[in-house]
């Protein structure tokens, strides 16, 4: 499962943004080797508002949002208390470099560093 927060969706959608080709890359990558997507059930709302402020088309975000929400792909995740108490935890403690691989590690309990 691959978890994509806004910056990706809304990169994926504005060919003006810099990340777009990487973006599309990476959706078309997923979709190659049937690599379902995650995200946040707020990840619609937030991709849609960011990308009607930065295109200036209503009409255009609705449809982005209208696309991300029928992708057969995409699974949006519930938020519960215990997801938002973990997101800030990660937002609020676990900032920076260092201190985000350590809070990596103890959540996940092993050595390795990977995305949190």
């Amino acid at each position: 499962m691959l978890a994509l927060d806004a910056n990706v969706w809304v990169a994926a959608f504005d060919p003006a943004d810099r990340f777009h080709d990487d973006s599309v890359a990476a959706f078309s990558a997923a979709a190659a080797r049937g690599i379902p997507l995650a995200g946040p059930s707020y990840v619609v709302l937030e991709s849609v508002c960011a990308l009607g402020r930065r295109v200036n088309d209503p009409d255009m975000a609705r449809a982005a949002g209208e696309r991300m929400t029928a992708h057969p792909a995409l699974h949006l995740e519930p938020l519960t208390d215990a997801l938002l108490a973990e997101a800030e935890r990660l937002g609020v403690v676990c900032r920076n470099s260092t201190t985000s691989r350590s809070c990596c590690r103890a959540r996940h309990g092993n050595g390795r560093t990977r995305s949190c």
